[in-house]
Formats: C-alpha cells, structure tokens, sequence
C-alpha cells in the first residue's frame, strides 16, 4: 500500500488544485461569461467525441496494462519499448475506420441534434480531431500510470488544460475572439495537451520506441487480439453509459438544459477524484500481482482502498450536500443552474458507492473472468438508454441523473457478485458500517446548526465545522489505519512548528 498511498496522494493534491480550478470555472466563470447553451455546446462535443474513443482504441490500452508486465520482466529491454510502439500504432488504425464511419454518417449524426441543438451541428466537424486528441492523451496517460509518472498527467488534464480555457474563455467575453475560434481553441487545447505530455515522457528518457516486432508471436497475438476484443465491446458500453446522458439531454431537451446539467454534474462528480487518483497509480499493480496469483495482496489492498476512498468521499459528499442551496446562491445567474440540485445528489450517491465498491472494475479486467463484465455492461447499456428514454421525459435532467445513478449501482452490484463468487473477497467490513453511521451523525448535526445571513461566511463555518466533526469522528471510531496514521503525521508536524 505504501506506493499507491505515496503516489496516490501526490496525485490527489495536483488532482484537487484542478478540482479548485475547475469549481472556479464551472460555478463562476462559466455561468458568468458563458450562456447556458455555449457550455452545453462544449461539453457535447468533448462528449460526442469521447462516445468514439473506445471505437478508435480497440482496447489497446487495456492490453498494454494487462500484458506490459510480461515483456518488461524480459532479459531485454527492448522487448518493453517494441510492445509500447506496437500499441501506440494500434489506434491509427482504428482513427482511419472512425473517420470513414464519420464522413458518411456525419449527416445521420447531425439528424439527431437539429431540432434542439442547431448549435451544436453547426460545430459537428470538430468531434474528429477532439477524438484524435482524446485518444492519444488516454494513450500517454495509460503509459504514464505503467512508468509510475501519474502526476504530471494529472496536472496536464486537470490543471493546464483548465487554466488554459480560463484564458480561453476570458478572451472570447472580452470580444478579442469570436465564438468560431472560442471553439477552436477549446479544441485545440487537448492537442497542445497530448504534444506537451509526449515531450515530457521523451525528456524523461521513457518514451522510447522500438520496431522489434518479431517479439510478438502468433500466440501472444492471439491472447491479445481475445482480450482487446471484449475490452473494445465493453469500453464502447462502459462509455455509453457515461456519455449518454448528456447526449440524450442535448436531443431532447437542448443546450442550455445539457449546460445546466453539467454544472450540477461536475459538483457530484468532485467527490471522485480521490478514485481517480488511487486507479491511476494501482491499475498497473494490480494487474502484476493477479499476474503472480498474490490474492492476498489484492484482498488486503480491496479492503484498503475501499474503506478509505468511501472516508474521503463521504467528507466531500458532506461537505457539498451541507452547502448546495448556498453554492447556487453564490454562483452568478445560480437560479438558472439551482435547478440540477437533484442532479448533483443523485450523481453524488452514485459515486459513493462506486467508490464503496473499490478496484472491482480492475480485479476484473486483469483476471482471467475479464468477459464476465462484458455480459452485464451489454445489459446496463440498454437499461441506461430505456431509463434515460422514461425518466428524462418525466423529470428533465434529474431524470438523467436518475438513470445514471442506478446504472451505476446495478452495475457495482453484478461486479461485487462476480468477484464474490471466484475469488470470494469482498471490499466491506465492520469499518464500512461505522463510517456510514458518523456520516449520518455529522449531517443531523448539520441540520441543527443556524445558518448566517452572509452566504460566503456560512459555507466557509459549515464547512469546516462538518469538516472537524467528521474528521474527529472517524479517528476515534478508527475505521481506518491509514487515516489515523495520516492524520498523527498531521499532528505531529504542526505540532513540531
């Protein structure tokens, strides 16, 4: 646990400055520079695109972390750089087949969108280099969580690229661009993002490539070729689900409804990153200790991440849910977007219990039952469409968000079971209980406290008065060894200043 806690939580720190760029852009700057619909239009276009990905990548990155540790343990080092190259090129292929599809069917596409996004077929067209950048970054980023350089990813993504469209975004309210080229810069961003990361990793001394192919013999082929196959069908279905959403949204009911939605999306979508973060550091792990059948290794580690991503995601959901009237008070033009208030707490459970579920998702995916996944994601695909296709009519974009929210827990559900049942482990236990009940503790506490007359003043107490008691709470209940060991170490050097 030690790696992944140490790199895991450099990650997080970069994770949650972008986290702090990001709230900055999403509930200030966008609402107040942006119209409803241009947010919509942004996001449905890094949406659209990223519905494509799994098309273009043919579930290469999922065999380079699955196999990569077994050329790496090769006597030859150049056995690593030929598998990286030959899995870099893998995408080109599937590039050229998606722009083919996109060129005869852009028209089918467009049909969809015409009657409440005119605006977003007017910018159609830049689905097809954003997905080229998309993939790539996913690409570098895969390579980056093998040679553990996870921080500069995050960084990239989460911190430049938003910083950037601060930039972006200013120029086009102060009229020095027009909304053509507000586009295009959002767009090209993604590219300087993948060229900026492919120089860091060759500066490094990683990103060396190699034409050795003759290291890849029929049968390793063949094994890969099965894997890629039902990893491809089940990232298309792992990104429907995703995706979806905000597509359908954007069919039915339109731009400014879709922006409206990912604001109140993004505010559920915070208490995540600590997921991310921990994903980006153990996958490769993960995958290498299956590979040697240390299954106590990955009990102890399933254990581990559970307890302490649903810690830190309860402290975020707490923290978020105690404030959210006031949140929309602050935010400019927050009577428009208060509306998602559902959305958020709807989006928000559902990660939780993601969260709560630990590394399934990667258990299964490196283990030899990978395509047990693929059955129940085929299923959750056409239940994420039919509940979208009931609820949004009923409900709007709580409605999405409803549909999303069980999606999610059915699917966490079938991959607790699926792994319950092979490797008989499962991520719960007594701790798990305990921080439910603090949570619940800590917001009836809450709901006693007065609220102040000046908003800012409000959320900044709430906050950190939920913060203190929660944080107390779970070190004396001691749910977790590594947060009372993180939190000692706090002490400890406050104390020595």
């Amino acid at each position: 646990m030690g790696i992944i806690r140490n790199q895991s939580i450099k990650s997080t720190i970069i994770l949650y400055i972008g986290v702090l760029v990001g709230v900055f852009n999403l509930l200030w700057l966008f609402p107040k520079f942006l119209s409803p619909a241009e947010i919509g239009l942004t996001g449905v276009l890094v949406d659209a695109a990223s519905l494509f990905m799994p098309f273009v990548l043919m579930g290469s990155t999922s065999v380079f972390m699955r196999f990569y540790a077994h050329y790496k343990h090769t006597n030859n080092p150049q056995d690593a750089q030929a598998f990286t190259t030959f899995l870099f090129f893998i995408p080109l292929l599937g590039y050229a087949l998606f722009c083919l599809f996109f060129v005869f069917f852009k028209n089918e596409i467009a049909s969809l969108f015409i009657e409440k996004s005119p605006l977003f077929i007017h910018y159609i067209w830049y689905v097809v280099p954003l997905c080229l950048f998309l993939v790539y970054y996913n690409v570098l980023e895969n390579y980056g969580r093998i040679i553990h350089e996870v921080a500069m990813v995050t960084a990239i993504r989460d911190v430049g690229i938003r910083l950037a469209t601060v930039i972006v975004v200013l120029l086009y309210f102060g009229r020095y661009i027009g909304i053509d080229a507000f586009v295009f810069w959002s767009v090209a961003l993604f590219g300087l993002a993948v060229v900026v990361l492919a120089v860091y990793f060759r500066y490094l001394g990683h990103l060396r490539l190699s034409g050795r192919f003759s290291i890849l013999d029929k049968t390793a082929l063949k094994q890969m070729a099965r894997f890629a196959a039902f990893v491809f069908l089940g990232s298309m279905g792992s990104m429907l689900v995703a995706k979806i959403d905000s597509l359908m949204i954007a069919k039915y009911v339109g731009l400014e409804q879709n922006g409206v939605y990912r604001i109140a999306f993004y505010i559920g979508l915070v208490i995540e990153m600590p997921r991310r973060a921990l994903t980006q550091v153990s996958g490769p792990m993960i995958a290498e200790h299956i590979k040697f059948n240390d299954w106590e290794w990955i009990k102890r580690i399933y254990h581990k991440i559970s307890i302490n991503q649903l810690i830190v995601g309860l402290l975020f959901f707490l923290t978020i849910w105690c404030n959210i009237d006031t949140l929309f008070a602050l935010m400019p033009n927050g009577n428009v977007y208060a509306t998602g208030k559902y959305v958020v707490l709807f989006i928000a459970m559902a990660k939780l219990f993601d969260m709560a579920t630990s590394i399934n998702e990667e258990i299964i995916a490196y283990s030899e039952y990978y395509h047990y996944a693929l059955s129940v994601m085929l299923l959750l695909v056409g239940l994420t469409v039919l509940t979208n296709l009931w609820l949004i009519p009923i409900y709007g974009i709580v409605g999405s968000a409803m549909a999303t929210a069980i999606t999610i827990f059915l699917y966490n559900v079938a991959k607790f079971f699926i792994i319950y049942a092979k490797f008989k482990i499962q991520p719960f236990s007594v701790a798990t209980l305990k921080v439910i009940l603090v949570s619940i503790l800590v917001f009836l506490a809450n709901q006693c406290l007065p609220s102040l007359q000046n908003l800012f003043s409000d959320l900044i107490i709430r906050s950190v008065l939920v913060s203190i008691l929660y944080i107390g709470m779970i070190y004396v209940v001691k749910a977790s060894e590594d947060i009372n060991t993180l939190i000692h170490q706090i002490v400890k050097s406050v104390l020595k200043r």
